[in-house]
């Protein structure tokens, strides 16, 4: 049919207002695309700090998190809630500007050339801070090593080789790359007693740990043959280490029970050595991961409970002389672990008033021990308030005490006072002592008189 130019004019204008609502829903459909493709691709560290997650990962880009996958995995299935960030991040921050107190009770830096966190170019100190306030840290660095995990190393008692340089080994290596090497030195025991089927592998720069910083650990270390060097350039110097002097994995913990692992290889936490090395890295990984972040070999101290050998309820006060029963809770969590190490694990138990040691004893902590006991005798001829300490300094196990007061008076003193009948004929001397003058004085009396 023949159609009316009024009419085909507003065909066309329905028409183009129905090609302008495509558009628009199209338009809105590809921002929503875009909106779900950021939300999956880039962790929700946002998401996770509203959850008040526990444990930082920084990362120089996201695509560790793709080639470390199985190691973060790890991290979650130790029960720790994750927060993502890029070391560059202007929102990084590991300490709370207004209290000084710790955001995080880990972090895990798996960003080994950052030169600064969140634009702080002090990111090193505050490094120090966030462990000296009781959190801990675990820091993978690489050949490429940046100056927070230099400056952060120092602090803690351990030192990274020059940049640039790697660990070299020519007898132990992976086919021709002679900085792949593998190490079959076992870890420390109080750092993991796993049973490694394979030797580890390692590709990164060397550590030196100081050897005057009693608290320093070498976990892992390379074999004699190595030595850490610039890897394309003619050895014309003395390397700065050599042999098993080449600290892979250091460890250390503070006299406030923090804990910090230091490696220099990144590549050693990755997918890649996990799987190249037979899982025998993905069990050292798991093992240093667990004692960094404090879920396994760590001890700590409950209460101290004191009370006479035959009573359950500890008294008002003790006597001088008199046998106290003095136990202490303990939390175990090394297993027999402990017992490898020479020495095995004690708890020391001592007595002191004011400055002057009275007492010392040591008890052996036995596997899975939920309580340690002694029996101790007090001095005779001290009285006061004593302090009673129970107390664990075992160098990357635990640093922790706890203390009890207890009131010690003479044994000689008033019966009111509720002591032993002995002390009444002592008493009785005394009393004599004060009213004999009256009576002498009273006999003498009557004499005197007559005599004048």
């Amino acid at each position: 049919t023949k159609q009316t130019p009024k009419a085909t004019k507003n065909d066309n204008v329905a028409l183009a207002v129905r090609l302008k609502m495509c558009v628009g829903s199209l338009q809105r459909a590809a921002l929503l695309c875009c909106v779900l493709a950021v939300a999956v691709h880039q962790p929700p560290a946002a998401i996770a700090e509203e959850q008040q997650a526990d444990t930082l990962v920084l990362v120089d880009s996201w695509q560790i998190l793709d080639s470390h996958s199985r190691f973060i995995a790890v991290t979650d299935e130790l029960g720790h809630s994750l927060a993502f960030r890029q070391c560059d991040d202007a929102s990084v921050r590991l300490m709370d500007t207004e209290s000084q107190k710790p955001l995080y009770a880990n972090a895990v830096l798996l960003c080994p050339s950052a030169s600064e966190l969140g634009g702080n170019p002090e990111a090193a100190k505050e490094l120090e801070l966030f462990v000296d306030a009781g959190s801990n840290v675990l820091l993978a660095a690489s050949s490429a090593v940046g100056e927070i995990a230099r400056r952060f190393a120092a602090g803690v008692g351990f030192e990274f080789d020059v940049k640039g340089t790697a660990v070299v080994d020519h007898l132990h290596h992976v086919q021709d790359d002679m900085t792949m090497i593998t190490t079959i030195e076992t870890l420390d025991p109080l750092l993991g007693a796993a049973d490694l089927n394979a030797p580890l592998l390692y590709r990164g720069v060397g550590l030196a740990g100081d050897p005057e910083n009693p608290l320093v650990l070498e976990a892992v270390t390379a074999h004699s043959s190595a030595f850490s060097y610039h890897a394309l350039r003619t050895v014309d110097t003395y390397p700065h280490a050599v042999g098993k002097g080449i600290v892979l994995v250091g460890a250390l913990q503070t006299l406030g029970n923090a804990r910090v692992v230091l490696s220099g290889s990144l590549e050693f936490f990755s997918d890649q050595f996990f799987v190249e090395s037979n899982g025998t890295n993905a069990k050292a990984a798991k093992e240093l991961l667990s004692w960094a972040l404090g879920r396994d070999r760590a001890m700590s101290l409950g209460e101290i409970t004191h009370h006479r050998p035959d009573a359950e309820t500890p008294p008002a006060q003790y006597f001088a002389g008199d046998a106290l029963a003095v136990s202490v809770d303990v939390d175990n969590r090394t297993s027999s672990v402990c017992q490898q190490r020479q020495g095995g694990c004690v708890v020391e138990f001592t007595i002191t008033k004011a400055s002057q040691l009275l007492y010392r004893s040591s008890v052996q902590v036995h596997e899975n021990a939920g309580r340690v006991e002694t029996k101790i005798e007090l001095p005779p001829g001290v009285v006061g308030v004593l302090a009673v300490t129970a107390s664990i300094n075992k160098i990357g196990l635990a640093f922790a005490s706890s203390k009890a007061e207890i009131h010690v008076r003479p044994r000689v003193l008033a019966a009111s006072a509720g002591l032993p009948v002995g002390s009444f004929t002592l008493v009785a001397v005394a009393a004599a002592m004060v009213f004999m003058p009256a009576l002498l004085l009273a006999a003498m009396l009557p004499g005197h008189e007559k005599q004048q």
